[in-house]
């Protein structure tokens, strides 16, 4: 294999110290819910609006079900916020995942309900959720993406990689049917379509009358029922229980197709977001925000079964500790009114009423739950930010209930602050633990351990990890997963004269929608020798997995855990596997080592990496000493390719301040290869000219012919020390 060195040009100033630009990390304090003890994030703001820092558990009070409760626990969290003066593409995020650091950051799912959002109202989405991950999202901010229908592919699990939430965004689109028709039908028939709003009002009053008399409701209690959810003296779990609903796009009769439709899409848009909200549950002691973007569902008084579930919802949320933000895109826009005043038609008074029950729905549901509505405004920047200014400044406050029931029942709470003219924001209630409740399944092939570490939605602190995971044009094993675990992490038992541990290790590929794959390949059990222990304490230990996925989008939850000791941990790491049938020039991500990488024992060996490297294996690791060899790889294949195209590849290395220390062109560099075959590019690029500081490695690959290239880049550091002092 062709190698190519470069060093750096001489020369350049040396570099100013990178961490004086950097905003000062404060560690979020970790509070844990318990079997004893509730936690409840707090925001407290003032009479403009702005977050109010400085409190202390003196100046708050709790009451739960009418009774005081003594805080026991009391958190200040407060996270840098910086926020660009125009939105920016999301920033480029590492390609290493790892659990080696408490997660500090923000925790969003944006749900974009395209049940409930025209098609004409799709880019208005887009571009706020856009603005939000551009201007709000931070480094180290955990985004998740999620729609109703579940179709198109817009959804992203959990992930640090902004590109990765803005693409699923971008798959986005509304898919509420009916109301542009409905308009267009009343332009040319006005009178018409009074009388059909009439017909359906009659009908409307008498499906009611019905059920008031199966149900014993009056009228009075039905109005009440329709405007339930804003309401706010009453125990909101208590009144739905006692009300019914029902969602209309039209007239309404038993028989009705579109209203069956309606119904049934509400259904799935309400379990959605309980199960969102569901999943948010096992992430303890943190605020977590759900951007719900909505036109709303209008509520009125038939379906108990819809009622039902928004209790669900509200219990979800208030279980999970998750705070919902509200945004109507309705406001957004002209949309609307444009066809308004095309048709020359004023809106009915059914569809007025759908309206209002629709953002009363969206106000409350984001006021049961501590958040905020933004309706009927065209500007959502303000909206925005207050997101992420009270998911940045708030406190935890924990209490162990008087009432020690573990039943699973609804229990509302109101937490107070002492202080005059501050307003609260908590939410109202929350879901006391069931003792009668099953625990979840175990993974086929992992014991129940590792099943709980790989079903967690986020990494999880412990036995430190760092995961790299690079796929490769081969149709078998074609996914290089490289897992190390820190130096002195790993524990030995010396009674042991064969061997004194053993890790257990479990990759889970989960797809798009969140599929889960079977374990092939995917679960090891690893022994460690005694003659190995003093360089495992020293150096760590590397693992190295291969997969053989299918293309498509995953994440893979990957865990280890010390069988003899227990110790675990587990972290979960972004994957794209590129279709291969799609023409074009590709390339995949880059594989990194450096000289050290070969003083950590490694339990299994990929030959192939190795040789592609230059005899170092893989590393996850990003700093290097200055007499280290830096050293790269990926490869480039033409998908499709009849006749070779010549392809040109361009090495840059770019420092803090943006400047090009490096720039190396290889000019045809496909010669060699077969027309659709992939060609390897291989680079070794010594540090010893290099200052410290941080550098940004970037590979361009330009085919003839296309007006972009392919790029790959990835972040590194070189430190001041050398092989010797390491």
């Amino acid at each position: 294999m062709k190698r190519t060195a470069v060093i750096a040009a001489a020369g350049f100033v040396l570099l100013a110290r990178v961490g004086a630009q950097q905003p000062p990390q404060t560690t979020t304090p970790v509070l844990r819910a318990s079997v004893d003890q509730v936690v409840v994030d707090v925001v407290v703001t003032d009479e403009h609006g702005g977050v109010v820092p400085g409190l202390t558990a003196a100046d708050f009070e709790i009451v739960e079900r009418g009774q005081p409760q003594t805080i026991g626990t009391f958190a200040a969290v407060s996270l840098p916020l910086v926020r660009p003066l125009q939105a920016t593409a999301p920033a480029l995020a590492s390609d290493v995942r790892t659990n080696q650091r408490r997660p500090e950051g923000r925790i969003y799912v944006l749900v974009l309900d395209d049940h409930h959002i025209g098609v004409g109202r799709t880019g208005t989405v887009q571009d706020a959720a856009r603005a939000f991950l551009n201007r709000q999202v931070q480094a180290g901010d955990l985004v998740a993406v999620v729609t109703t229908t579940g179709v198109g592919n817009a959804f992203q699990d959990f992930t640090e990689d902004g590109a990765l939430a803005s693409a699923a965004v971008g798959r986005f689109v509304g898919r509420l049917p009916g109301e542009t028709a409905a308009l267009q039908a009343s332009a040319e028939d006005a009178s018409m379509a009074r009388a059909a709003a009439a017909q359906a009002t009659t009908a409307q009053q008498q499906a009611a009358a019905a059920a008031g008399a199966d149900l014993s409701v009056s009228q009075a209690a039905a109005n009440q029922a329709e405007s339930a959810f804003g309401a706010r003296n009453a125990d909101p779990m208590a009144v739905r229980r006692n009300s019914t609903a029902i969602i209309s796009d039209g007239a309404i009769t038993d028989n009705d197709d579109a209203a069956v439709e309606a119904l049934e899409r509400a259904r799935i848009t309400l379990r959605t977001l309980r199960t969102v909200a569901d999943g948010l549950g096992g992430i303890p002691g943190r605020r977590k925000a759900i951007l719900y973007f909505s036109e709303g569902l209008p509520v009125t008084a038939r379906a108990a079964d819809l009622v039902a579930e928004l209790s669900r919802v509200t219990a979800a949320a208030a279980r999970a500790n998750v705070t919902i933000y509200t945004f109507d895109p309705r406001g957004l826009d002209l949309h609307m009114g444009a066809e308004l005043l095309a048709t020359g038609v004023s809106p009915s008074t059914q569809l007025q009423q759908k309206r209002r029950l629709s953002a009363e729905m969206l106000r409350s549901l984001a006021a049961e739950t501590g958040g905020a509505a933004a309706l009927e405004t065209n500007g959502l920047g303000p909206a925005l930010e207050r997101v992420a200014s009270e998911s940045s400044h708030y406190y935890l406050i924990g209490y162990a209930p008087t009432d020690a029931a573990r039943d699973g029942r609804y229990r509302s709470i109101d937490v107070r602050v002492k202080r005059p003219g501050l307003r609260v924001s908590a939410r109202k209630g929350y879901v006391a633990p069931d003792d009668r409740a099953p625990a979840p399944p175990s993974f086929s092939g992992l014991g129940p351990e590792l099943s709980e570490l790989v079903r967690r939605p986020m990494s999880t602190l412990g036995l430190p990890l760092s995961v790299m995971a690079v796929p490769l044009p081969v149709e078998l094993d074609n996914v290089t997963v490289t897992v190390e675990v820190g130096a002195q992490a790993l524990g030995f038992d010396e009674r042991d004269g064969r061997h004194e541990n053993t890790v257990d290790l479990a990759i889970v590929p989960v797809g798009i929608g969140g599929k889960v794959y079977p374990l092939v390949n995917g679960h090891a059990r690893l022994s460690l020798p005694r003659e190995d222990a003093e360089a495992v304490r020293a150096r760590g230990l590397r693992m190295v997995e291969r997969l053989t996925l299918p293309a498509g989008t995953y994440q893979l939850h990957i865990a280890a855990r010390e069988v003899r000791l227990g110790t675990s941990g587990s972290v979960i790491c972004d994957l794209v596997v590129p279709d291969r049938s799609a023409p074009g020039l590709t390339m995949t991500p880059l594989l990194v080592s450096g000289t050290r990488a070969r003083q950590m024992p490694s339990a299994n060996r990929d030959d192939r990496v190795l040789r592609a490297l230059g005899g170092s294996p893989p590393t996850t690791s990003r700093v290097f000493q200055r007499d280290e060899t830096l050293s790269a790889y990926a490869e480039v294949i033409d998908v499709g390719a009849a006749t070779r195209r010549d392809v040109e590849l361009v090495t840059i290395v770019r420092d803090a301040r943006d400047r090009d220390i490096v720039h190396s062109v290889r000019p045809n560099a496909s010669d060699r290869a077969e027309p659709g075959h992939s060609f390897p590019y291989a680079i070794d690029i010594p540090l010893r000219t290099l200052p410290p500081g941080r550098y940004l490695l970037r590979v361009e690959a330009r085919a003839a012919g296309t007006p972009e290239p392919v790029v790959r880049e990835v972040r590194f550091e070189v430190a001041a020390g050398s092989l010797g002092a390491g």
